[in-house]
């Protein structure tokens, strides 16, 4: 029996965080993490509601480990299982909402009366291009009655415009014309998805395509290699190393530079989860041990018992000429960022050529956070330094103690928004006014007089101040709670 799927939501506000509604379209089970994990855990985090949906259930996947290797060949078997599995990583990335493409509800009267019941979309199967493992796949000789590469594109396109249409999400994720490495079940998802983009009347959403620079992938292999943590991991598991001069996949694409970029820490956890969660298809999940400076924060295999990494972001590009301009009106969640500039040109492909290492464009909003965060903290540094300075002398010693407290909690505050430039901000505040209130009145009164306790204020305050600016920034990362 299949594992039941979230109702549809109807389209709703933006989240507490201004963050509205994301749409990826994956081909099978287990796609929407390998691909999109860390946007989908990361946009759900943030409150923005994110919705799957899945082309087929992945009837044709191999099946990894003995115990459930009775599954692979029987379609119907395998893919309940896949639902199944499907279920439990959707609730590890805190995905709301899951439909898959041949159940997609008809929600509107016009939509309904137009296409009716869609056929059941099959996995259409792949075969790996000779003496390939890790570069391109190519359709099976023999496809299935039903195979999701040889429906209607129009049928498919129609019932996911009416669902855009009905939700309309403000992002559509899903693969590169190539369909990632060249899958036809992907190439196809692709195919739909933009041709629904193009059917939808009233759904105007950014589409983003998963993307790769070739230069970063490759260094990936090379970490890989040279990895301690992976090179037990590949042998523990008897797993090949990928060549990182060998071939490939089409989701690595010069010509198609990185847009978007996802920093991945903050919701490893997560990702990790859910593909432990695909236990059929991912196997030899492993975190990186390497806690600074680190390329890779861990690694899996799939069938094809080859290491792949999971890299410090996950990237994206335009999939449309207007993708850019509208991407500009949206609020993103937290930890996603435009990488770099790019056009893209009208038949989808970006413009400028180029490509960025992951250090170059990975900018995140919280090493760059808004001014107003900045001036916001600074108005608060010139609070606390005048409130301080006026209780500070009030019921020795506590008065004291508390100005110092309300400062150094202010300073972990802003730490935690705003890193660095938070603590310099509010820092800045509480000076500028400590030294006001330090200097002699008109009838020589001094708030702030060179006593010991107003040094202890003065000085003291400075040491709270440094303090948080220089603790460990992984007493400020997030990735351990995220969806816990």
């Amino acid at each position: 029996m299949g594992a039941k799927s979230p109702e549809m939501a109807p389209k709703t506000a933006h989240s507490r965080d201004g963050v509205g509604r994301l749409v990826a379209v994956h081909a099978h089970p287990d796609d929407e993490t390998l691909a999109t994990g860390a946007l989908l855990a990361t946009w759900s985090e943030s409150g923005g509601h994110a919705t799957v949906i899945s082309c087929t259930r992945g009837e044709q996947g191999e099946v990894i480990g003995a115990e459930l290797a009775h599954l692979e060949g029987n379609a119907a078997a395998l893919a309940a299982h896949r639902e199944v599995e499907l279920v439990s990583a959707l609730q590890a990335l805190g995905v709301a909402e899951h439909h898959f493409l041949d159940q997609l509800p008809t929600v509107l009267p016009e939509a309904a009366a137009a296409h009716g019941p869609a056929a059941r979309y099959a996995d259409s199967g792949m075969a790996w291009r000779p003496g390939q493992k890790t570069g391109t796949a190519a359709a099976p000789e023999n496809l299935p009655a039903d195979a999701f590469v040889a429906a209607n594109l129009d049928e498919a396109a129609k019932r996911l415009a009416a669902f855009l249409d009905q939700t309309e999400p403000d992002v559509v994720v899903t693969y590169d014309p190539g369909g990632g490495y060249g899958h036809p079940d992907h190439v196809r998802t692709h195919d739909v998805t933009m041709r629904a983009v193009e059917l939808a009347q009233r759904a105007q959403p950014v589409v983003l395509w998963a993307s790769m620079g070739p230069e970063e992938l490759r260094q990936q292999r090379r970490d890989l290699a040279h990895a301690p943590w992976a090179q037990a991991s590949a042998q523990q598991h008897d797993l090949e190393i990928p060549d990182p001069d060998g071939d490939l996949p089409a989701l690595a694409n010069a010509d198609r530079p990185v847009a978007i970029a996802v920093t991945v820490r903050p919701v490893l956890t997560n990702m990790l989860a859910a593909l432990t969660a695909h236990g059929t298809q991912v196997h030899a999940i492993t975190r990186s041990t390497e806690t600074e400076n680190a390329t890779l924060l861990g690694s899996y295999s799939l069938s094809n018992n080859v290491l792949a990494g999971i890299g410090t972001t996950e990237s994206y590009s335009w999939g449309r000429s207007d993708s850019e301009e509208r991407a500009r009106h949206l609020r993103w969640p937290r930890y996603i960022d435009e990488a770099q500039k790019s056009t893209p040109a009208e038949d989808g492909s970006s413009g400028p050529t180029g490509n960025t290492s992951t250090g170059e464009r990975s900018k995140m909003l919280l090493t760059k956070p808004p001014w107003f965060r900045c001036f916001g903290i600074v108005v608060l540094g010139v609070v606390i330094g005048l409130i301080g300075s006026l209780m500070f002398r009030s019921v020795p010693p506590w008065g004291l103690v508390v100005s110092c407290a309300t400062l150094l909690s202010a300073s972990v505050l802003a730490r935690a928004w705003a890193q660095a430039p938070g603590v310099i901000s509010l820092g800045l505040g509480w000076v500028v006014m400590v030294q006001i209130m330090a200097l002699e009145g008109p009838g020589g009164d001094v708030i702030i007089p060179a006593d010991p306790i107003g040094y202890v204020w003065v000085f003291g305050g400075v040491v709270f101040v440094l303090a948080a600016m220089l603790a460990p920034r992984s007493w400020f990362r997030d990735d351990e709670f995220v969806g816990s």
